[in-house]
């Protein structure tokens, strides 16, 4: 393993960092943890730091966008430009051994994008193969055709209200809770709502089943 894309504080992505990790700062729909890591970046580490997104939903990749939105957050919360492209780039990259890619320079391919404002990275067009593919949030390239696949029917699982009873052994139960922003979660133990003999959901508490 020579990669970590977990780390929540500051505190848990430095002992990975020190243990040997590249690590790959998050920022998804759902899990929010680029501001939190931003202050780990320093010169003598910045190297060893990526951006990922894991995962983006469409309507946060629209609102918000997707690696580019990962360096406009560093660069507006403090961390040098040229910095915050290099993790969003050439360090990505290099970790996964794509040394055709990541950089501007001669035996690469021309991958590029293009921005006005080194301090705002607000993509203007973008190049594949040396070719223009979109300009101005409109794709300008012929597109290949599109593959319909048919999902419907495709998961054929016969399922009934029995399959979701949980039968009551007690009246204390553990409960995996969520957190905001992140996937991780915590563990509890608290009294559950028993119907009938059967743990059942308890949504004034929010605890479900």
């Amino acid at each position: 393993m020579g990669s970590d894309h977990e780390c929540t504080t500051v505190e848990e992505a430095l002992e990975k960092l020190r243990l040997g990790l590249t690590i790959f700062i998050r920022e998804g729909t759902t899990t929010r943890n680029l501001r939190p890591l931003l202050p780990l970046v320093t010169p003598a580490n910045h190297h060893r730091l990526c951006f990922c997104t894991d995962d983006r939903q469409p309507a946060s990749l629209i609102d918000e966008g997707s690696i580019d939105f990962m360096v406009r957050t560093a660069i507006a919360e403090g961390i040098d430009p040229i910095t915050a492209i290099r993790m969003g780039t050439i360090n990505t990259a290099n970790y996964f051994r794509l040394y055709h890619r990541g950089a501007v320079a001669p035996g690469r391919h021309a991958d590029l994008i293009v921005f006005s404002d080194l301090h705002d990275l607000r993509v203007e067009m973008v190049f594949r193969n040396g070719m223009l593919v979109a300009q101005d949030g409109e794709i300008v390239a012929e597109m290949p055709p599109r593959r319909q696949i048919d999902l419907r029917s495709s998961m054929n699982v016969r399922l009934d209200s029995l399959d979701f009873r949980i039968p009551a052994a007690g009246q204390r139960v553990h409960v995996i809770g969520g957190l905001g922003d992140q996937v991780v979660t915590e563990h509890f133990i608290d009294d559950a709502l028993i119907v009938g003999g059967e743990a059942v959901s308890d949504p004034a508490r929010d605890l479900l089943k």
